[in-house]
């Protein structure tokens, strides 16, 4: 099995990009997600995360229990 890609918020509507560029055998998921609670809910499995404003709290960060990278996208 492939490793999964959150992509927690997305502003230009589409994560083709993130799906071609990716390996192959990854499992991404995207999402508008805005609270702590769909955060953890969407990543706590997650080994990476493309993230650009979803709410990152110690919490949620505490939650991802294989999380290996985090990428802030709205750069």
């Amino acid at each position: 099995m492939g490793i999964k890609v959150v992509v927690t918020d997305c502003s230009w509507g589409s994560i083709d990009v993130e799906k071609e560029y990716l390996p192959e055998n990854a499992l991404v998921e995207g999402y508008q997600l805005k609270t702590e609670e769909k955060v953890i809910e969407a990543c706590s499995d997650a080994d990476a995360i493309l993230s650009e404003y979803a709410p990152l709290s110690s919490k949620v960060l505490k939650s991802m229990k294989k999380c290996k990278i985090i990428s802030n996208t709205a750069i």
